[in-house]
């Protein structure tokens, strides 16, 4: 069985096992289930050619449900979770500057995106690009691309928010 395969049904457990654990062990689960979330969209990737609108779909969802649970953490936990590079002089000192204006006993909520952007981790930036990709490619395969967009991060979320806002309106049931 395909690595990215296994890391899915992994998530899957996990997502499940979230839903029934008591309150003291949330805290474990949840970080948990962040760190398959993204072992699965970044590995599933290689056995996956997302050449047609169910795949986007598939891994728009899938995206959408592991940024929901990444955005209930605390800076400290995204830090045991995936702990910072240390790769060049100063990779840890920055983002730990960036964590410095933040509450780490706070969960990061909607900043996801923004933190996830100046935050130094192999697996961090590999889904961050996969995202992008992904959104773009669904994009496309709408019609809706705009190549004036000048910021990245901002146009790529936005469009997530739509399509997800879109098939909620639409009654559209999210299936992994």
């Amino acid at each position: 069985m395909p690595k990215g395969e296994l890391y899915l049904r992994a998530f899957e457990r996990k997502l499940n096992e979230l839903v029934t654990t008591h309150s003291h062990e949330r805290v474990t689960e949840l970080m948990s289930a962040v760190f398959i979330g993204v072992k699965a969209f970044n590995s599933e990737w290689e056995e996956n050619d997302l050449r047609d609108n169910e795949s986007f779909k598939a891994r728009l969802i899938l995206l959408d449900k592991i940024n929901g649970l990444m955005s209930n953490l605390t800076p400290r936990q995204f830090i045991a979770t995936f702990p910072i590079a240390k790769r060049n002089a100063g990779d840890y000192y920055s983002t730990m500057e960036m964590m410095r204006t933040m509450d780490m006993d706070c969960p990061i909520g909607d900043e996801i995106e923004e933190f996830m952007f100046g935050y130094l981790n192999e697996d961090i930036s590999l889904f961050q690009i996969r995202s992008f990709v992904v959104i773009n490619a669904v994009e496309r395969v709408n019609d809706n691309y705009d190549s004036r967009k000048c910021s990245l991060l901002e146009w790529g979320f936005s469009i997530l928010r739509k399509n997800l806002a879109l098939e909620y309106s639409q009654g559209i049931e999210r299936k992994m």
